[in-house]
Order: structure tokens, then C-alpha cells, then sequence
């Protein structure tokens, strides 16, 4: 590619030769999903049901709404980005993709500081119009930046280094993948992870049985931290409740 323009149709970035940390196309249902949820609590959003003097819908609308719209943003234009197909296109997603998992963790980083000052919401509409496709959006924008990232550097670097370059970017999803699963008990997080890890595992080319062993071990990690973050969610709950943990308002009430 030295030389030529990156922005022309005729320098393509390379779609056959190589493939490596690749997802799997049936593993993209889960936008569908995502979306769903997230459209749920739009539509909530606008209703009037819900706004209750603890705040809790407040709050979440507060912590997604802003966000959701500027990462949606970013997403879109990683989408017509990549659909250039040109090596320009691709460096130009990958800074699209980056914008928007930055935004959906800091949305997500949002919501969950609000779990640790005001406690688990009780409202199940509350945790799967807003909690839920946020953790979902942040763990799928993650694999998605992964490998879009792999797909920039194949028109710049040589072949027998992206192996490498992927375990790299592999290695940091498992690390921010274990914080959140582990330190946020974000189970939700980790599970979704865990659909996209064997969606590399079966999408990454045959060629690649290093990268697709390394997969497979990661599939197998990130199950056995959803277990350690479940068994520690439920020891960590109690019958008694901290009332000074809680709102003013909820602390009257309970006492």
C-alpha cells in the first residue's frame, strides 16, 4: 500500500488474505438486541409513569440518554466508515468505534456509581431499559474496537505480526473484560464477551490456530469469572439493609 492513496477506491484494504481476530457474522444479532433495549427505554423515557420522588428514573435517563444519542453517533459513522472498504476508511472507523466505547463506558461508569450511592434499583423496567444494553453496548463496542483495530493494521503491518498484534488486543479485551466483570460484578458485561469470544473463535481463520486456541482459553476464563461474579453478588447480599447507604428519603421510609 506505500504510496498510494488510502482514500481511493482502488486501494482496498484486504478482506480475503487475511483473517485474523475476526467475529463471526451470526454473532451481529445481538445489535438487535441491543437496540431493542435501548429503544424500550426511550420510549420510557418520554412516558410520565416512573418519575417518583426517589429519582431512580431520573438518574438513569440522566446517566444514558445524552450518551446513548452521541455513541449512536459514533457508531454510525464507524459503519460508513468501514463500508469505504479502503484503508483510510478503516483508520477512520477505528477512531469511530474508540469515540463510542468511550462514551457507552462512561455512561456505564455512570450507572454504576449511582448502584453504589442509591443501591440496586427495584425496578426491573429501570435495569433492563437502561443498565442492560449499556453494559451489552460497552462489552460488544470492546470486541468491535478490537477488531477493527486488527482490520486498520492489516494494510500497514506485515502478515506473520498480526498474530501477535491480535493476541495484543485480545489480552487488553480479557483485562478490562475481568475488571468489569470482577470489580462491578457486572455479570451482563462478561456474558456478552463470552458470545463474542466464540464468535472470534469460529470467525478467525484456520491459519490462525494460535489465535483461535487463545479464543477458546478466553471463552473459558471469562465463564469462570461470570461464576466467581455471581457466587460473589450473592455473598455479598444481606438481609439487613444500610439505610444510611441509602437516600434520605428511602432511610425514613424503611425506618
Amino acid at each position: 500500500m506505500a504510496g498510494e492513496d488510502i482514500w481511493s477506491p482502488n486501494s482496498q484494504v484486504p478482506r480475503t488474505e487475511v483473517r485474523v481476530l475476526w467475529l463471526a457474522g451470526w454473532t451481529q444479532d445481538i445489535w438487535f438486541v441491543i437496540f431493542g433495549l435501548q429503544a424500550v427505554g426511550m420510549v420510557y423515557q418520554l412516558l410520565p409513569s416512573g418519575y417518583d420522588p426517589d429519582g431512580d428514573k431520573q438518574r438513569c435517563v440522566h446517566a444514558t440518554s445524552f450518551l446513548w444519542a452521541l455513541g449512536a453517533m459514533c457508531t454510525l459513522g464507524w459503519l460508513a466508515a468501514l463500508a469505504q472498504g479502503t484503508p483510510g476508511g478503516t483508520w477512520l472507523g477505528l477512531a469511530c468505534i474508540l469515540a463510542a466505547l468511550f462514551i457507552t463506558l462512561r455512561s456505564l461508569l455512570h450507572l454504576y456509581r449511582l448502584r453504589r450511592q442509591f443501591g440496586r434499583t427495584s425496578s426491573r423496567l429501570l435495569y433492563l431499559a437502561y443498565f442492560l444494553p449499556t453494559s451489552m453496548l460497552a462489552a460488544w463496542l470492546t470486541l468491535a474496537a478490537a477488531t477493527t483495530a486488527v482490520a486498520a493494521l492489516i494494510v500497514s503491518v506485515d502478515p506473520a505480526d498480526l498474530d501477535l498484534a491480535s493476541l495484543a488486543f485480545l489480552a487488553g479485551v480479557m483485562l478490562l473484560g475481568a475488571a468489569v466483570t470482577l470489580r462491578q460484578r457486572d455479570t451482563v458485561f462478561g456474558l456478552t464477551l463470552v458470545w463474542g469470544l466464540v464468535g472470534t473463535y469460529e470467525g478467525t481463520s484456520d491459519e490462525s490456530a494460535m489465535l483461535q486456541w487463545a479464543s477458546l482459553a478466553a471463552v473459558a476464563l471469562m465463564v469462570v469469572l461470570c461464576a466467581l461474579s455471581v457466587l460473589r453478588r450473592k455473598g455479598s447480599q444481606s438481609p439487613s439493609i444500610d439505610i444510611e447507604a441509602q437516600e434520605p428519603l428511602r432511610a425514613h421510609e424503611l425506618r
